[in-house]
């Protein structure tokens, strides 16, 4: 549990003091407080426990905050003064979110665990693990300022994504349902009915049946070729990650929206660790608890242990591309290697975004093209059978 102290200096007027400390009960608390109090000369205030609600940072508010704090962090300002700073001078969700900070930081926390406890809502998983490959490598100033363009990136991949996504889902549903009903039951339904079952002599629409049912049986091998190629992997992720992604990594487009972004994490955490001079072993290590559960976080522990028995170890990443395990192999030097890493990161968060911006744009033409083809077969089936009766009545007269 979290709790916020309030502390004062022993002077009357004294400025408040808020840290943020963790203990499993109350009672340790109170005491937690009065050592942290005695230690630094203060007298404590107020205990209050911290609402397990988390907090809710905006896209926009998280890269301003993290811009900001780079920013004063490359300036030689403090960490804890420059989240002193950023509170006084901003208001809502910035202004709380470094509140908590600062007082998870002057409770003694790294930033890095201090942006991870605050929890999802307000630093996402993938960008806590971008700020603490940096952080871990020393280098706090610049993984903020990475962290907040990886958020730019995500926000502009979501945000085309986004643009027409529902309405593209919407239309690909109704244009399917139209299509399967039109065909397997509306169609032949209209033929038992009063007028048309009287006059079912008259009318031939045996070749729109026959085109009908190829397009349904058509539409329906593609819905569950996205079934079983996106949505059920998808829905197995979380149980299976690793032979998940494998299967993933097979399917074209489907590996870079699923996959790009745990391997930008992962590459991008190793290139910052190695670049920052922690040794190779020590690195995979780091990086592979940066990273989700996935095939990319075994490949490194695998890559890991052939470094210690002194063995290649680029041809472990199996869930790699062979042109990226290849520029590994020839890495010669500490800095050539960070070079070939941070190249195949780029890769993949560029992939991201660029496979998530064609995602929308394919499901609307898809959609256009059923709903085109319902509406082909509801013509054909429903109204030609009345314009055949009609002709043939009115020849008759």
């Amino acid at each position: 549990m979290d709790f916020e102290v309030t502390l004062r200096e022993i002077t009357a007027r004294a400025r408040a003091h808020r840290v943020v400390l963790s203990a499993k009960t109350p009672t340790d608390i109170d005491a937690a407080a009065r050592r942290y109090a005695a230690r630094e000369h203060l007298r404590v205030v107020r205990i209050k426990r911290i609402a397990k609600t988390a907090l809710r940072l905006s896209a926009q508010d998280r890269f301003v905050l993290l811009t900001r704090l780079s920013a004063m962090l490359r300036a030689r300002v403090g960490l804890s003064e420059a989240l002193s700073l950023i509170a006084h001078t901003f208001r809502g969700g910035i202004q709380r979110t470094a509140e908590r900070l600062g007082g998870y930081v002057r409770g003694g926390r790294p930033l890095d665990e201090a942006l991870s406890a605050l929890g999802p809502g307000a630093f996402p998983k993938a960008t806590v693990a971008v700020i603490q490959a940096g952080y871990r490598a020393g280098n706090a100033a610049r993984a903020l300022s990475d962290a907040a363009a990886f958020e730019v990136l995500l926000s502009k991949a979501r945000e085309s994504a986004g643009k027409g996504l529902g309405s593209a889902i919407v239309g690909f549903i109704i244009g399917e349902v139209f299509l399967v009903s039109g065909t397997y039951w509306l169609g032949p339904e209209l033929l038992h009915q009063g007028l048309i079952n009287a006059y079912r002599n008259v009318i031939h629409i045996g070749p729109i049946y026959a085109v009908a049912h190829g397009v349904t049986i058509l539409s329906l091998l593609l819905f569950g070729a996205v079934f079983f190629a996106y949505l059920l992997p998808s829905a197995l992720r979380p149980m299976f990650p690793a032979a998940i992604d494998r299967f993933l990594a097979r399917i074209p487009y489907a590996r870079d929206i699923s996959l790009a972004r745990v391997n930008y994490v992962a590459y991008y955490s190793l290139a910052r660790l190695i670049e920052s001079g922690v040794r190779l072993e020590d690195a995979m290590t780091y990086s592979a608890e940066s990273t989700p559960r996935s095939a990319v976080r075994e490949d490194l522990l695998s890559a890991r242990d052939a470094v210690r028995r002194g063995e290649p170890w680029p041809q472990r990443l199996r869930s790699a591309h062979p042109t990226d395990r290849a520029a590994l192999s020839v890495a010669t030097d500490r800095q050539s290697l960070v070079e070939s890493l941070s190249a195949i990161a780029d890769q993949y968060r560029d992939l991201y975004a660029h496979r998530l911006a064609m995602a929308v744009p394919a499901l609307q033409t898809l959609a256009a093209i059923l709903l085109t083809a319902a509406g082909g077969v509801i013509f054909g089936e429903m109204f030609l059978p009345f314009l055949q009766v009609i002709q043939h009545i009115s020849g008759g007269i």
